[in-house]
Protein backbone atom coordinates (compact mmCIF):
# COMPACT_ATOMS: atom_id res chain seq x y z
CA UNK A 1 0.00 0.00 0.00
CA UNK A 2 3.10 2.19 0.46
CA UNK A 3 4.45 1.60 -2.56
CA UNK A 4 0.95 2.57 -4.34
CA UNK A 5 0.39 5.90 -2.37
CA UNK A 6 3.82 6.92 -3.37
CA UNK A 7 3.02 5.93 -6.96
CA UNK A 8 0.16 8.30 -6.54
CA UNK A 9 1.57 10.86 -4.73
CA UNK A 10 4.57 10.90 -7.49
CA UNK A 11 2.16 10.85 -10.06
CA UNK A 12 -0.16 13.70 -8.58
CA UNK A 13 3.02 16.55 -8.18
CA UNK A 14 4.11 15.54 -11.73
CA UNK A 15 0.44 16.38 -12.75
CA UNK A 16 0.86 19.48 -10.48
CA UNK A 17 4.01 20.89 -12.19
CA UNK A 18 3.10 20.29 -15.42
CA UNK A 19 -0.06 22.70 -14.95
CA UNK A 20 -3.22 19.75 -15.22
CA UNK A 21 -4.27 20.43 -12.20
CA UNK A 22 -7.48 18.66 -12.55
CA UNK A 23 -5.96 15.80 -13.02
CA UNK A 24 -3.36 16.30 -9.92
CA UNK A 25 -6.34 17.01 -7.65
CA UNK A 26 -8.25 13.72 -8.82
CA UNK A 27 -5.26 11.83 -8.33
CA UNK A 28 -4.37 13.01 -5.09
CA UNK A 29 -7.53 13.03 -3.75
CA UNK A 30 -7.07 9.25 -4.17
CA UNK A 31 -3.98 9.06 -2.58
CA UNK A 32 -5.50 11.11 0.93
CA UNK A 33 -7.98 8.57 1.13
CA UNK A 34 -5.68 5.80 0.69
CA UNK A 35 -3.20 7.23 3.55
CA UNK A 36 -5.17 9.85 5.18
CA UNK A 37 -2.38 10.69 7.73
CA UNK A 38 0.18 11.26 5.91
CA UNK A 39 0.84 15.13 5.55
CA UNK A 40 2.81 15.77 2.48
CA UNK A 41 -0.02 14.35 0.23
CA UNK A 42 -2.31 16.31 2.23
CA UNK A 43 0.01 19.50 1.29
CA UNK A 44 0.49 18.26 -2.33
CA UNK A 45 -2.98 18.59 -2.41
CA UNK A 46 -3.58 21.96 -0.78
CA UNK A 47 -1.35 22.88 -4.07
CA UNK A 48 -3.43 21.39 -6.77
CA UNK A 49 -6.21 22.74 -4.91
CA UNK A 50 -4.57 26.48 -4.82
CA UNK A 51 -3.59 26.63 -8.10
CA UNK A 52 -6.65 25.95 -9.77
CA UNK A 53 -8.54 28.29 -7.94
CA UNK A 54 -10.34 26.34 -5.25
CA UNK A 55 -9.27 28.99 -2.26
CA UNK A 56 -11.97 27.33 0.22
CA UNK A 57 -10.48 23.57 -0.66
CA UNK A 58 -6.90 24.49 -0.64
CA UNK A 59 -7.12 26.33 2.58
CA UNK A 60 -9.53 23.29 4.42
CA UNK A 61 -6.31 20.82 2.98
CA UNK A 62 -3.56 22.76 4.68
CA UNK A 63 -4.88 22.46 7.91
CA UNK A 64 -5.90 18.80 7.42
CA UNK A 65 -1.69 18.50 6.72
CA UNK A 66 -1.10 20.55 9.76
CA UNK A 67 -2.92 18.13 11.69
CA UNK A 68 -1.38 15.55 11.01
CA UNK A 69 2.13 16.51 13.12
CA UNK A 70 4.27 16.94 10.11
CA UNK A 71 7.92 17.02 10.18
CA UNK A 72 9.35 20.40 10.57
CA UNK A 73 10.11 20.70 6.41
CA UNK A 74 6.19 19.87 5.77
CA UNK A 75 5.64 22.11 9.06
CA UNK A 76 7.55 25.03 7.69
CA UNK A 77 6.33 25.35 4.20
CA UNK A 78 2.35 24.42 5.06
CA UNK A 79 2.19 27.22 7.65
CA UNK A 80 4.10 29.77 5.39
CA UNK A 81 1.28 28.65 2.36
CA UNK A 82 -1.93 28.98 4.30
CA UNK A 83 -1.22 32.32 6.00
CA UNK A 84 -0.27 33.51 2.18
CA UNK A 85 -3.44 31.82 0.79
CA UNK A 86 -5.71 33.20 3.90
CA UNK A 87 -4.17 37.01 3.22
CA UNK A 88 -4.93 36.69 -0.52
CA UNK A 89 -8.41 35.10 0.15
CA UNK A 90 -8.77 38.35 2.63
CA UNK A 91 -7.38 40.48 -0.31
CA UNK A 92 -10.03 39.12 -2.89
CA UNK A 93 -13.03 39.12 -0.75
CA UNK A 94 -12.47 42.68 0.55
CA UNK A 95 -11.75 43.57 -3.46
CA UNK A 96 -15.23 41.75 -4.09
CA UNK A 97 -17.04 43.56 -1.51
CA UNK A 98 -15.22 46.80 -2.04
CA UNK A 99 -18.30 49.33 -4.13
CA UNK A 100 -17.09 50.57 -7.33
CA UNK A 101 -18.14 53.19 -9.83
CA UNK A 102 -20.99 52.69 -12.25
CA UNK A 103 -19.89 54.83 -14.31
CA UNK A 104 -15.98 54.53 -14.68
CA UNK A 105 -15.28 51.28 -12.60
CA UNK A 106 -13.23 53.20 -10.26
CA UNK A 107 -12.67 50.87 -6.71
CA UNK A 108 -14.06 52.71 -4.37
CA UNK A 109 -12.82 52.86 -0.42
CA UNK A 110 -15.45 50.66 1.70
CA UNK A 111 -16.31 53.90 3.91
CA UNK A 112 -18.41 54.81 1.16
CA UNK A 113 -20.37 51.73 0.54
CA UNK A 114 -23.45 52.92 2.00
CA UNK A 115 -23.83 56.48 0.30
CA UNK A 116 -20.65 56.22 -2.33
CA UNK A 117 -19.51 58.75 -4.68
CA UNK A 118 -16.53 59.01 -7.33
CA UNK A 119 -14.75 62.15 -8.83
CA UNK A 120 -16.66 61.33 -11.87
CA UNK A 121 -20.36 61.71 -10.93
CA UNK A 122 -22.47 59.75 -8.73
CA UNK A 123 -21.77 55.61 -8.21
CA UNK A 124 -25.06 53.99 -10.47
CA UNK A 125 -24.54 50.14 -10.13
CA UNK A 126 -27.69 50.37 -7.70
CA UNK A 127 -29.87 53.84 -8.40
CA UNK A 128 -28.04 56.21 -5.95
CA UNK A 129 -29.84 58.46 -3.39
CA UNK A 130 -28.74 62.29 -4.70
CA UNK A 131 -29.98 65.04 -2.37
CA UNK A 132 -31.22 68.07 -3.97
CA UNK A 133 -29.65 70.94 -1.74
CA UNK A 134 -26.28 72.16 -1.07
CA UNK A 135 -25.21 74.38 1.76
CA UNK A 136 -23.31 77.34 0.57
CA UNK A 137 -21.06 77.32 3.61
CA UNK A 138 -19.76 73.53 1.76
CA UNK A 139 -19.47 75.80 -1.22
CA UNK A 140 -17.46 77.92 0.21
CA UNK A 141 -14.88 75.52 1.82
CA UNK A 142 -14.77 74.21 -1.05
CA UNK A 143 -13.78 77.19 -2.60
CA UNK A 144 -11.22 78.34 -0.17
CA UNK A 145 -9.43 74.52 0.02
CA UNK A 146 -8.94 74.68 -3.25
CA UNK A 147 -8.07 78.07 -4.11
CA UNK A 148 -11.19 77.94 -6.66
CA UNK A 149 -14.24 80.60 -7.85
CA UNK A 150 -17.37 78.10 -8.11
CA UNK A 151 -20.24 79.87 -10.59
CA UNK A 152 -23.56 78.87 -10.83
CA UNK A 153 -27.01 80.14 -12.21
CA UNK A 154 -29.80 80.88 -10.54
CA UNK A 155 -32.98 81.58 -12.10
CA UNK A 156 -31.64 84.79 -13.48
CA UNK A 157 -28.77 85.62 -11.79
CA UNK A 158 -25.09 84.50 -12.20
CA UNK A 159 -23.58 84.03 -8.81
CA UNK A 160 -19.95 83.39 -7.77
CA UNK A 161 -18.15 81.94 -4.90
CA UNK A 162 -14.67 82.99 -4.13
CA UNK A 163 -12.54 83.63 -0.70
CA UNK A 164 -15.79 83.16 1.54
CA UNK A 165 -17.65 85.93 -0.41
CA UNK A 166 -21.16 85.42 -2.52
CA UNK A 167 -20.92 87.71 -5.59
CA UNK A 168 -23.88 88.40 -7.91
CA UNK A 169 -22.47 89.45 -11.87
CA UNK A 170 -24.29 92.39 -13.00
CA UNK A 171 -25.51 93.09 -16.82
CA UNK A 172 -22.01 93.40 -17.59
CA UNK A 173 -19.07 91.72 -16.00
CA UNK A 174 -18.77 93.76 -12.99
CA UNK A 175 -19.70 91.94 -10.14
CA UNK A 176 -22.02 93.31 -6.57
CA UNK A 177 -21.50 91.64 -2.98
CA UNK A 178 -24.98 90.21 -1.31
CA UNK A 179 -26.03 88.98 1.48
CA UNK A 180 -26.11 84.75 0.65
CA UNK A 181 -29.43 84.23 3.23
CA UNK A 182 -31.28 87.03 1.15
CA UNK A 183 -30.16 85.77 -2.09
CA UNK A 184 -30.32 82.36 -1.68
CA UNK A 185 -33.37 80.11 -0.27
CA UNK A 186 -32.76 79.60 3.69
CA UNK A 187 -32.70 76.51 5.55
CA UNK A 188 -32.79 76.17 9.29
CA UNK A 189 -31.08 79.85 8.70
CA UNK A 190 -28.27 78.55 6.89
CA UNK A 191 -28.08 79.66 2.56
CA UNK A 192 -28.64 76.54 0.38
CA UNK A 193 -28.67 75.63 -2.87
CA UNK A 194 -31.59 73.63 -4.56
CA UNK A 195 -31.33 72.18 -7.29
CA UNK A 196 -34.56 72.41 -8.72
CA UNK A 197 -33.99 77.00 -8.69
CA UNK A 198 -30.46 76.24 -10.90
CA UNK A 199 -30.16 76.90 -14.57
CA UNK A 200 -27.55 75.61 -16.66
CA UNK A 201 -24.48 77.58 -17.46
CA UNK A 202 -23.91 75.25 -20.31
CA UNK A 203 -26.80 73.43 -21.51
CA UNK A 204 -25.02 69.94 -22.71
CA UNK A 205 -24.04 67.26 -20.48
CA UNK A 206 -25.91 65.12 -18.68
CA UNK A 207 -28.39 66.99 -16.63
CA UNK A 208 -27.01 69.87 -17.55
CA UNK A 209 -23.80 72.01 -16.86
CA UNK A 210 -24.82 73.87 -13.09
CA UNK A 211 -21.67 74.62 -11.82
CA UNK A 212 -18.53 76.09 -13.52
CA UNK A 213 -14.89 75.79 -11.40
CA UNK A 214 -11.98 78.11 -12.23
CA UNK A 215 -8.85 78.70 -10.27
CA UNK A 216 -9.12 81.68 -8.79
CA UNK A 217 -6.01 83.64 -10.54
CA UNK A 218 -7.71 82.70 -14.05
CA UNK A 219 -10.29 85.60 -15.62
CA UNK A 220 -11.14 82.56 -18.24
CA UNK A 221 -12.26 79.37 -18.94
CA UNK A 222 -12.54 76.65 -16.26
CA UNK A 223 -14.70 73.31 -16.42
CA UNK A 224 -17.83 72.55 -16.06
CA UNK A 225 -19.87 70.18 -13.98
CA UNK A 226 -23.34 69.05 -13.50
CA UNK A 227 -25.11 68.20 -10.04
CA UNK A 228 -23.81 64.79 -9.30
CA UNK A 229 -20.22 65.39 -10.70
CA UNK A 230 -20.06 68.83 -8.53
CA UNK A 231 -21.43 66.98 -5.05
CA UNK A 232 -18.88 64.46 -6.29
CA UNK A 233 -16.31 66.91 -5.74
CA UNK A 234 -17.85 68.73 -2.25
CA UNK A 235 -17.82 64.78 -1.17
CA UNK A 236 -14.28 64.54 -1.78
CA UNK A 237 -13.14 67.48 0.62
CA UNK A 238 -15.82 66.90 3.35
CA UNK A 239 -15.54 62.92 3.24
CA UNK A 240 -18.98 62.14 3.13
CA UNK A 241 -22.27 63.47 1.07
CA UNK A 242 -23.06 66.90 1.74
CA UNK A 243 -26.52 66.23 0.13
CA UNK A 244 -27.76 64.39 2.84
CA UNK A 245 -25.94 65.09 6.19
CA UNK A 246 -27.26 66.58 8.74
CA UNK A 247 -25.61 69.72 9.10
CA UNK A 248 -25.55 71.33 12.60
CA UNK A 249 -27.73 74.32 12.35
CA UNK A 250 -27.55 75.79 16.37
CA UNK A 251 -25.93 79.36 16.70
CA UNK A 252 -22.73 78.93 16.87
CA UNK A 253 -22.26 77.05 13.49
CA UNK A 254 -24.97 79.50 12.18
CA UNK A 255 -22.89 82.75 13.38
CA UNK A 256 -19.70 80.59 12.02
CA UNK A 257 -20.63 80.15 8.75
CA UNK A 258 -21.96 83.74 8.18
CA UNK A 259 -18.48 85.02 8.97
CA UNK A 260 -18.87 86.61 12.70
CA UNK A 261 -17.33 84.52 14.40
CA UNK A 262 -14.20 82.31 13.82
CA UNK A 263 -14.38 78.59 15.21
CA UNK A 264 -11.52 79.67 17.38
CA UNK A 265 -13.85 82.06 19.31
CA UNK A 266 -16.66 79.40 19.28
CA UNK A 267 -14.31 76.77 20.75
CA UNK A 268 -13.41 78.85 23.84
CA UNK A 269 -17.05 80.23 24.08
CA UNK A 270 -17.75 76.83 24.48
CA UNK A 271 -15.60 75.91 27.17
CA UNK A 272 -16.39 78.98 29.01
CA UNK A 273 -19.92 79.23 29.21
CA UNK A 274 -21.13 78.58 32.79
CA UNK A 275 -24.20 76.42 33.53
CA UNK A 276 -27.32 77.03 32.21
CA UNK A 277 -25.70 79.67 29.90
CA UNK A 278 -26.72 79.80 26.03
CA UNK A 279 -24.36 79.89 23.66
CA UNK A 280 -25.46 83.34 22.54
CA UNK A 281 -26.04 84.67 26.56
CA UNK A 282 -22.04 83.43 26.73
CA UNK A 283 -20.89 85.36 23.37
CA UNK A 284 -22.52 88.47 25.11
CA UNK A 285 -21.11 88.45 28.32
CA UNK A 286 -17.73 87.57 26.96
CA UNK A 287 -18.38 90.31 24.59
CA UNK A 288 -17.52 88.15 21.30
CA UNK A 289 -20.55 90.22 19.98
CA UNK A 290 -23.11 92.77 20.61
CA UNK A 291 -26.56 92.39 21.03
CA UNK A 292 -27.13 93.91 17.66
CA UNK A 293 -24.55 92.02 16.08
CA UNK A 294 -25.96 88.73 17.38
CA UNK A 295 -29.57 88.97 15.83
CA UNK A 296 -28.09 90.05 12.73
CA UNK A 297 -26.31 86.48 12.82
CA UNK A 298 -28.95 84.72 13.53
CA UNK A 299 -31.56 86.27 11.39
CA UNK A 300 -29.79 87.81 8.24
CA UNK A 301 -28.50 91.43 8.63
CA UNK A 302 -31.00 92.20 5.87
CA UNK A 303 -33.85 91.10 8.04
CA UNK A 304 -33.44 92.08 10.88
CA UNK A 305 -33.44 96.13 9.96
CA UNK A 306 -31.18 99.29 11.12
CA UNK A 307 -31.78 99.89 14.94
CA UNK A 308 -34.13 102.61 16.27
CA UNK A 309 -32.93 105.80 15.90
CA UNK A 310 -33.68 109.05 17.20
CA UNK A 311 -32.77 112.74 15.36
CA UNK A 312 -29.33 114.31 16.70
CA UNK A 313 -31.51 116.78 18.18
CA UNK A 314 -33.72 114.42 20.19
CA UNK A 315 -31.11 112.80 21.63
CA UNK A 316 -30.93 112.95 25.81
CA UNK A 317 -27.87 114.36 25.84
CA UNK A 318 -28.92 117.11 23.21
CA UNK A 319 -32.08 117.77 25.10
CA UNK A 320 -30.14 118.48 28.39
CA UNK A 321 -27.73 120.83 26.82
CA UNK A 322 -30.55 122.51 25.28
CA UNK A 323 -31.78 123.30 28.48
CA UNK A 324 -29.28 123.86 30.31
CA UNK A 325 -29.06 121.19 32.60
CA UNK A 326 -25.79 120.18 31.22
CA UNK A 327 -22.87 121.19 28.76
CA UNK A 328 -21.08 120.00 26.13
CA UNK A 329 -18.18 119.20 28.06
CA UNK A 330 -20.15 117.12 30.84
CA UNK A 331 -21.71 115.28 27.77
CA UNK A 332 -18.57 114.40 26.54
CA UNK A 333 -17.37 112.83 30.02
CA UNK A 334 -20.41 110.74 30.04
CA UNK A 335 -20.57 109.25 26.56
CA UNK A 336 -17.05 108.19 27.84
CA UNK A 337 -18.26 106.31 30.94
CA UNK A 338 -20.63 105.35 29.21
CA UNK A 339 -18.15 103.13 26.94
CA UNK A 340 -16.47 101.79 29.94
CA UNK A 341 -19.68 100.76 31.79
CA UNK A 342 -22.03 99.61 29.32
CA UNK A 343 -24.79 101.12 30.57
CA UNK A 344 -27.54 104.04 29.25
CA UNK A 345 -27.06 107.09 28.99
CA UNK A 346 -28.91 108.60 31.64
CA UNK A 347 -27.74 105.98 34.55
CA UNK A 348 -24.36 106.82 33.88
CA UNK A 349 -25.21 110.80 34.33
CA UNK A 350 -26.93 109.82 37.76
CA UNK A 351 -23.74 107.83 38.60
CA UNK A 352 -21.43 109.93 37.94
CA UNK A 353 -23.00 112.97 39.47
CA UNK A 354 -23.77 115.14 36.07
CA UNK A 355 -27.34 115.24 36.53
CA UNK A 356 -30.15 114.52 39.26
CA UNK A 357 -32.66 111.41 38.56
CA UNK A 358 -35.76 113.91 38.22
CA UNK A 359 -33.66 115.85 35.72
CA UNK A 360 -32.79 113.18 34.00
CA UNK A 361 -36.74 111.26 34.13
CA UNK A 362 -38.22 114.30 32.99
CA UNK A 363 -36.10 114.95 29.94
CA UNK A 364 -36.93 111.08 29.24
CA UNK A 365 -40.67 111.96 29.76
CA UNK A 366 -40.59 114.19 27.52
CA UNK A 367 -38.02 112.16 24.63
CA UNK A 368 -40.10 111.59 21.70
CA UNK A 369 -39.74 107.49 20.46
CA UNK A 370 -36.98 106.35 18.29
CA UNK A 371 -38.50 106.27 14.53
CA UNK A 372 -37.87 102.27 13.19
CA UNK A 373 -36.78 101.44 9.81
CA UNK A 374 -37.74 98.98 7.85
CA UNK A 375 -35.55 95.79 7.01
CA UNK A 376 -33.52 95.70 4.00
CA UNK A 377 -35.41 92.61 2.86
CA UNK A 378 -38.48 94.20 3.12
CA UNK A 379 -37.98 97.34 0.79
CA UNK A 380 -39.38 97.10 -3.02
CA UNK A 381 -36.66 95.70 -4.73
CA UNK A 382 -36.18 92.94 -2.59
CA UNK A 383 -39.99 92.60 -2.39
CA UNK A 384 -39.95 92.82 -6.37
CA UNK A 385 -36.95 89.88 -6.40
CA UNK A 386 -38.83 87.48 -4.02
CA UNK A 387 -41.83 88.03 -6.56
CA UNK A 388 -39.67 87.06 -9.75
CA UNK A 389 -41.22 90.34 -11.28
CA UNK A 390 -36.94 91.58 -10.87
CA UNK A 391 -34.30 90.10 -11.68
CA UNK A 392 -31.44 90.69 -8.98
CA UNK A 393 -28.89 90.73 -11.71
CA UNK A 394 -31.12 93.84 -12.85
CA UNK A 395 -31.49 94.89 -9.20
CA UNK A 396 -28.04 95.68 -8.51
CA UNK A 397 -27.90 97.57 -11.83
CA UNK A 398 -31.08 99.67 -10.96
CA UNK A 399 -29.40 100.39 -8.11
CA UNK A 400 -26.05 101.23 -9.13
CA UNK A 401 -27.85 103.44 -11.75
CA UNK A 402 -29.92 105.22 -8.87
CA UNK A 403 -26.60 106.08 -7.09
CA UNK A 404 -25.15 107.21 -10.49
CA UNK A 405 -28.16 109.69 -10.46
CA UNK A 406 -28.52 110.86 -6.89
CA UNK A 407 -32.04 109.24 -7.33
CA UNK A 408 -33.29 107.29 -4.38
CA UNK A 409 -36.48 105.90 -4.68
CA UNK A 410 -36.72 103.36 -6.41
CA UNK A 411 -40.40 103.18 -7.27
CA UNK A 412 -40.01 106.78 -8.95
CA UNK A 413 -37.07 105.50 -10.55
CA UNK A 414 -38.83 102.58 -11.98
CA UNK A 415 -41.18 104.68 -14.31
Amino acid sequence: MILAMKSSLELGIQAYKEGRYSQAIAILEAATQANPTEPYVWLSLARAYREAGQQAKAIASYRLALAQSPADSVLAEATAELAALNHASKVVIEEAMRPACGECGASLPTSRAVRPWCLCGWNTKTPPVVGRQIFLHDIVAYSAQRAVQVSFKRWEDIYHVAKSELRVQSLSVRTYPVDPRLALALRDRMAVLLQDELQPLQPEGGDGFLFRVRPLNQEQGGRYYNWRQFLAHLAEIHNEDVSLRQVDTSLGMVLLASGLLSAEALNAVRQQRQANESIGQALLRMRYLDLPTLIAGAIGAARAGPLPSRPFHDRLGERLIEQGLLDRKQLKQALFLQTQLKLPLGEVLIQAKLAKQDVVAQALAHQPAPSSGMPYADDLGELLVTAKLLSRTRLVAVRAEQERLGEYDLANFLR
